[in-house]
Protein backbone atom coordinates (compact mmCIF):
# COMPACT_ATOMS: atom_id res chain seq x y z
CA UNK A 1 0.00 0.00 0.00
CA UNK A 2 2.85 2.26 1.00
CA UNK A 3 4.41 1.81 -2.54
CA UNK A 4 1.01 2.99 -4.04
CA UNK A 5 0.61 6.03 -2.40
CA UNK A 6 4.24 7.28 -3.08
CA UNK A 7 4.25 6.73 -7.02
CA UNK A 8 1.27 8.42 -6.89
CA UNK A 9 2.51 11.38 -5.20
CA UNK A 10 5.24 11.58 -7.40
CA UNK A 11 2.85 11.78 -10.27
CA UNK A 12 1.13 14.77 -8.73
CA UNK A 13 3.97 16.85 -8.20
CA UNK A 14 5.88 16.22 -11.01
CA UNK A 15 2.17 17.41 -13.42
CA UNK A 16 2.53 20.81 -11.87
CA UNK A 17 6.22 21.41 -12.28
CA UNK A 18 6.28 20.58 -16.20
CA UNK A 19 2.71 22.48 -16.61
CA UNK A 20 4.77 25.54 -14.61
CA UNK A 21 8.13 25.10 -16.21
CA UNK A 22 6.42 24.91 -19.75
CA UNK A 23 4.03 28.01 -19.34
CA UNK A 24 7.09 29.96 -18.15
CA UNK A 25 9.37 29.18 -20.97
CA UNK A 26 6.55 30.69 -23.67
CA UNK A 27 6.53 33.47 -21.64
CA UNK A 28 8.88 36.35 -21.94
CA UNK A 29 10.45 37.95 -25.50
CA UNK A 30 13.29 37.04 -27.34
CA UNK A 31 15.96 38.48 -28.42
CA UNK A 32 19.01 38.36 -31.39
CA UNK A 33 21.89 40.13 -31.36
CA UNK A 34 22.68 40.87 -35.35
CA UNK A 35 26.26 39.66 -36.97
CA UNK A 36 28.79 42.20 -37.95
CA UNK A 37 32.31 42.11 -38.85
CA UNK A 38 34.80 44.86 -37.42
CA UNK A 39 32.34 46.41 -35.15
CA UNK A 40 34.71 47.93 -32.18
CA UNK A 41 32.32 46.71 -29.71
CA UNK A 42 30.38 43.46 -29.10
CA UNK A 43 27.17 42.93 -27.33
CA UNK A 44 27.91 39.70 -25.18
CA UNK A 45 24.25 40.22 -23.62
CA UNK A 46 20.79 41.35 -24.17
CA UNK A 47 17.67 41.16 -22.82
CA UNK A 48 14.53 43.25 -24.31
CA UNK A 49 11.79 42.92 -21.80
CA UNK A 50 8.27 45.07 -21.70
CA UNK A 51 8.15 47.68 -19.21
CA UNK A 52 4.22 48.49 -17.75
CA UNK A 53 5.25 51.73 -16.30
CA UNK A 54 2.59 51.31 -13.44
CA UNK A 55 5.05 53.22 -11.04
CA UNK A 56 5.74 57.23 -11.54
CA UNK A 57 9.67 55.87 -11.94
CA UNK A 58 8.92 53.88 -15.01
CA UNK A 59 7.61 54.16 -18.44
CA UNK A 60 5.75 52.21 -20.15
CA UNK A 61 7.86 51.07 -23.36
CA UNK A 62 10.31 48.80 -24.18
CA UNK A 63 13.24 48.29 -21.68
CA UNK A 64 16.44 47.18 -23.63
CA UNK A 65 19.75 46.40 -21.22
CA UNK A 66 22.91 45.06 -22.91
CA UNK A 67 26.44 44.63 -22.09
CA UNK A 68 29.51 45.10 -24.23
CA UNK A 69 33.06 45.07 -24.65
CA UNK A 70 35.45 47.67 -26.26
CA UNK A 71 37.88 45.01 -28.89
CA UNK A 72 40.08 47.48 -30.32
CA UNK A 73 42.88 49.10 -28.76
CA UNK A 74 41.38 52.16 -28.88
CA UNK A 75 39.30 54.21 -26.03
CA UNK A 76 35.81 54.88 -26.65
CA UNK A 77 34.25 58.17 -26.08
CA UNK A 78 30.67 58.03 -27.14
CA UNK A 79 28.68 54.84 -28.21
CA UNK A 80 25.33 54.18 -29.73
CA UNK A 81 23.43 50.82 -29.73
CA UNK A 82 20.92 50.05 -32.07
CA UNK A 83 17.45 48.15 -31.02
CA UNK A 84 14.73 46.85 -33.24
CA UNK A 85 11.34 45.89 -31.65
CA UNK A 86 9.05 43.62 -33.38
CA UNK A 87 5.42 42.98 -31.67
CA UNK A 88 3.84 39.76 -31.08
CA UNK A 89 2.71 39.15 -34.79
CA UNK A 90 6.27 39.68 -36.07
CA UNK A 91 5.89 43.51 -36.85
CA UNK A 92 7.71 46.50 -36.45
CA UNK A 93 7.29 48.51 -33.58
CA UNK A 94 8.16 51.65 -35.01
CA UNK A 95 11.85 53.20 -36.54
CA UNK A 96 14.91 52.29 -34.87
CA UNK A 97 15.28 52.64 -31.52
CA UNK A 98 19.00 53.95 -30.46
CA UNK A 99 20.23 54.29 -26.73
CA UNK A 100 23.54 56.26 -26.56
CA UNK A 101 26.14 57.38 -23.89
CA UNK A 102 28.92 59.92 -23.78
CA UNK A 103 31.47 57.84 -21.17
CA UNK A 104 34.77 56.84 -22.00
CA UNK A 105 35.51 52.66 -22.30
CA UNK A 106 38.83 51.76 -22.04
CA UNK A 107 40.32 49.46 -24.76
CA UNK A 108 39.30 45.61 -23.59
CA UNK A 109 37.12 47.45 -21.32
CA UNK A 110 33.17 46.08 -20.62
CA UNK A 111 30.33 48.42 -20.05
CA UNK A 112 26.24 48.06 -19.20
CA UNK A 113 23.48 50.37 -20.49
CA UNK A 114 19.75 50.42 -20.52
CA UNK A 115 17.21 52.06 -22.62
CA UNK A 116 13.18 52.30 -22.55
CA UNK A 117 11.27 52.67 -26.07
CA UNK A 118 8.03 54.12 -25.91
CA UNK A 119 5.79 53.23 -28.56
CA UNK A 120 2.12 53.46 -29.26
CA UNK A 121 1.95 49.81 -28.97
CA UNK A 122 4.41 48.59 -26.22
CA UNK A 123 1.98 46.38 -24.80
CA UNK A 124 2.26 44.07 -28.37
CA UNK A 125 5.39 43.49 -27.03
CA UNK A 126 4.50 41.94 -23.49
CA UNK A 127 5.18 38.32 -23.36
CA UNK A 128 5.84 37.23 -27.46
CA UNK A 129 8.00 40.11 -28.89
CA UNK A 130 11.51 40.01 -30.14
CA UNK A 131 14.13 42.65 -29.62
CA UNK A 132 17.28 43.19 -31.84
CA UNK A 133 20.26 44.35 -31.42
CA UNK A 134 23.59 45.74 -33.02
CA UNK A 135 26.13 48.20 -32.70
CA UNK A 136 25.30 51.41 -34.57
CA UNK A 137 27.97 54.21 -34.37
CA UNK A 138 31.45 54.62 -31.64
CA UNK A 139 33.36 57.57 -31.63
CA UNK A 140 36.62 56.72 -30.84
CA UNK A 141 38.84 59.31 -28.63
CA UNK A 142 41.31 60.47 -31.70
CA UNK A 143 37.91 61.47 -33.26
CA UNK A 144 37.58 58.74 -35.44
CA UNK A 145 33.75 57.37 -35.77
CA UNK A 146 32.73 54.35 -37.03
CA UNK A 147 29.34 53.67 -37.95
CA UNK A 148 27.19 50.55 -39.13
CA UNK A 149 27.40 48.60 -42.16
CA UNK A 150 23.64 49.47 -43.31
CA UNK A 151 23.44 46.90 -45.85
CA UNK A 152 24.47 43.58 -43.41
CA UNK A 153 22.09 44.87 -40.73
CA UNK A 154 19.16 45.45 -43.50
CA UNK A 155 19.37 41.70 -44.72
CA UNK A 156 19.57 39.94 -41.43
CA UNK A 157 16.60 42.25 -40.47
CA UNK A 158 14.79 41.03 -43.49
CA UNK A 159 15.16 37.31 -42.79
CA UNK A 160 12.94 38.16 -39.94
CA UNK A 161 10.87 40.84 -41.61
CA UNK A 162 11.00 40.63 -45.63
CA UNK A 163 9.34 43.55 -46.05
CA UNK A 164 11.49 46.01 -44.26
CA UNK A 165 14.30 48.35 -46.31
CA UNK A 166 16.71 50.96 -46.14
CA UNK A 167 14.27 53.97 -45.35
CA UNK A 168 13.12 51.95 -42.12
CA UNK A 169 16.68 51.78 -40.75
CA UNK A 170 16.64 55.18 -39.87
CA UNK A 171 16.09 56.29 -36.54
CA UNK A 172 13.49 58.77 -35.49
Amino acid sequence: MKNYYEGQIKHVLFIPIFFFLGIMSSLGQDVLVLKQENAPLIIYEFTAKYQDGASRYASEGIRFDVRFTNITEQPVVAYSIGFFAFDVFNRPLGRPFGGFAIEAIDPNGSERGAWVQRTTSSALFREYGTGVAYVSKVRFEDGTIWSYDSESILNQLQEFEATLTIDDLESD
